[in-house]
Formats: structure tokens, C-alpha cells, sequence
């Protein structure tokens, strides 16, 4: 006797979607801007963050990330609260021909003074192209749907507009 028929054979099927799970660590200044890294992969700007690695809580990961990507430690660095924290959604879908691929995660937060940056040096991985400040009114060109989705949060705080989502 076989058991009860699968409800989900009407769907199609799909690839297999796997899981990304990261950290975001949005660090600002006692002016209000923010620190953002221009990347090696694209040549854009976003906050340090990055994968966490196995055992690694998101508080350690976002740590690791920051120093790995800036050379800079955040003594205050902490888990936003719910829901700002967290990264989910479809917005954060990547679809690629193995099957799609979704981001999940957490944002860390703390504050640095500007001058910290001139003690800034990131890892020769080539991962972190350039390191600046800049006021959530006037950012650079952003990398992906996290980066605007976090630099969003902050700009509703100043009462600034959301900038717009990149396309999927």
C-alpha cells in the first residue's frame, strides 16, 4: 500500500534553489555617513559584508568581514533589531542557469570616527578596490538589490527618499 499522494505534482520542475547566508555591516561616522567599499567584482559601491562560514554566528562573521574587507575593528558593532535586520525576500533572488540562489541574512550596525578610515587596510584579495564616507544623500553607484535595500534603511531614518530597486 503506497501513502497519500504528493499535493505538489502539479508544479513544475525546477532546478534546485539553494541558500545564501551573510551578513551586511553598515558602519557610520559621527557625521551620519556611511562607509562604503568600492568592490573588485564590479567596480560599485556597497557596505562590507559577506558569507558567514560554518560555526560562525553573524555577530563574528560581520567582525571578520569588516576587518577582512577595511582593516578597521567596530567596538560597537551589533545585530540590528527585527525586522531591519533581516535580508530576505524575493528581492534578494539570484537566478542562474544551475537554479536559483537566495540571499539570506542579517545587518550588523555600529559607528566609527572619520578619521578611522586613515588607519583603513583591507586584504590584498582584491575584493575591496577603494574605501570612503559618504552622506546618504548623496551615494554612488550602488551593487546589488542588499547594498540598496540596507543604504535604504538608513536614508528612511534621515527622512531621505528609498532609492530604487535594481531590476531582478
Amino acid at each position: 500500500m503506497s501513502g497519500p499522494p504528493d499535493p505538489f505534482t502539479f508544479l513544475p520542475a525546477r532546478p534546485a534553489a539553494t541558500l545564501s547566508v551573510g551578513v551586511s555591516v553598515l558602519v557610520q561616522d559621527e557625521h551620519g555617513r556611511v562607509l562604503l567599499q568600492r568592490r573588485g567584482d564590479d567596480g560599485r559601491w556597497g557596505t562590507p559584508g559577506g558569507h558567514l562560514n560554518p560555526g560562525e554566528s553573524f555577530l563574528q562573521a560581520a567582525q571578520r568581514e569588516l576587518f577582512e574587507e577595511t582593516g578597521l575593528i567596530c567596538p560597537d558593532l551589533h545585530l540590528m533589531p527585527l525586522p531591519d535586520a533581516l535580508i530576505d525576500g524575493p528581492a534578494f533572488r539570484i537566478s542562474t542557469p544551475r537554479g536559483d540562489r537566495y540571499q539570506v541574512g542579517l545587518r550588523t550596525r555600529g559607528t566609527l570616527s572619520a578619521a578611522a578610515l586613515d588607519l583603513a587596510a583591507p586584504d590584498d584579495s582584491g575584493e575591496t578596490l577603494a574605501l570612503a564616507w559618504f552622506p546618504l544623500s548623496d551615494l554612488p553607484p550602488l551593487s546589488g538589490a542588499i547594498n540598496v535595500a540596507s543604504l535604504n534603511l538608513l536614508r528612511r531614518e534621515q527622512g531621505l527618499p528609498e532609492l530604487p530597486q535594481p531590476p531582478a
